[in-house]
């Protein structure tokens, strides 16, 4: 799988960092989603 980020034309860097995000947590998500679990107004992913 290719994964593609945004990136930030202020910084030079994917978006992600400004939510202090790693590329291996995304690429780590997209490969092992967990499961969806409800929450009050929205879905929680576990």
């Amino acid at each position: 799988m290719k994964i593609r980020f945004y990136i930030d034309k202020e910084t030079g860097l994917p978006h992600i960092y400004n939510h202090e995000v790693r590329e291996d947590e995304v690429q780590d998500v997209l490969w092992k989603p967990g499961k969806i679990v409800p929450a009050r107004k929205t879905l929680v992913l576990q």
